[in-house]
């Protein structure tokens, strides 16, 4: 599998269909997602289990996504949720600012990471749909803000 995409990857920066994107950039992007691939469907209670939990914990930033937050500060304070769910004192900000050598990491599954951009992705594009509604409805004559039909 990884040899087909390191293949496919290689062509398509030879014939200059990668947006710029070198391969260098593009093959450790498309192995970890073989990895991922592959760990889904080895431990799908595992994805499963952790989709459960980041809902209930993810839950105000998940409804922040869908009313339009930025989408790597949400990242960041998934991550920092999810992390701080196992060391409740774990300070974000202060051990990525440490060099790699001295951080203190809480130990996570990487499950957890998946899933919450998984999550935090579905209310993006949910977000994006009730835009596109919202909009498609104000093709119609509107008076104030409510739809007036002729």
């Amino acid at each position: 599998m990884r040899e087909y995409a390191n293949t496919r990857i290689r062509k398509a920066v030879v014939a200059d269909s990668t947006s710029g994107h070198g391969y260098g950039i593009l093959s450790p992007i498309a192995q970890n997602a073989i990895r991922v691939i592959r760990d889904r469907h080895l431990r799908p209670e595992a994805y499963a289990q952790a989709e459960e939990q980041l809902k209930v914990l993810l839950a105000d930033i998940i409804k922040e996504v869908e009313n339009g937050m930025n989408m790597d500060t949400a990242i960041k304070a998934a991550y920092e949720k999810i992390y701080q769910s196992v060391n409740p004192a774990f300070n974000y900000d202060e051990q990525f600012s440490l060099d790699t050598c001295y951080r203190d990491i809480p130990a996570v599954g990487m499950e957890m990471f998946t899933v919450a951009r998984k999550l935090l992705n579905d209310a993006q594009k949910s977000n994006h749909l009730i835009k596109m509604k919202t909009e498609d409805d104000c093709h119609l004559p509107c008076i104030g803000s409510i739809p007036h039909f002729v």
